[in-house]
């Protein structure tokens, strides 16, 4: 029976943008199942020549459009997962936190704190 994987193990993305690299920190102990699927999703390249296509201003920024051909790539990043079991206290919407957006492979990272979503997950 193979190992588990650390429960604080990170995964670290340098994205290259017009702009420069974004660089983007997972950590496995926030989220278990997220952390998994994309960081097999960026191990297969399934967001290579992805591109921020929605930017709500002072609140986030998503991607996660792929232009793979690789069929079953594809049928990965469709297969549903189930959501983690919510910190406690949950983590708050701050600047430069990640998240999928649903349950799929869209990403967003917050460009600025909004705690006014923070009570609405308790």
């Amino acid at each position: 029976m193979p190992d588990s994987p650390p429960k604080n193990e990170k995964a670290v993305v340098s994205c290259g943008t017009t702009k420069g690299p974004v660089v983007l920190q997972f950590t496995r102990s926030w989220s278990p199942l997220g952390y998994d699927r994309v960081v097999e999703l960026f191990e297969r390249s399934y967001y290579d020549r992805s591109h921020f296509y929605r930017v709500v201003p002072h609140f986030l920024v998503q991607f996660g459009i792929s232009y793979t051909l690789d069929q079953d790539l594809k049928q990965l990043a469709r297969t549903e997962i189930k959501d983690d079991p919510q910190q406690d206290p949950p983590i708050p919407f701050d600047k430069g936190i990640i998240s999928f957006a649903g349950t799929y492979v869209y990403i967003y990272i917050c460009i600025t704190s909004w705690r006014g979503l923070y009570g609405s997950l308790r």
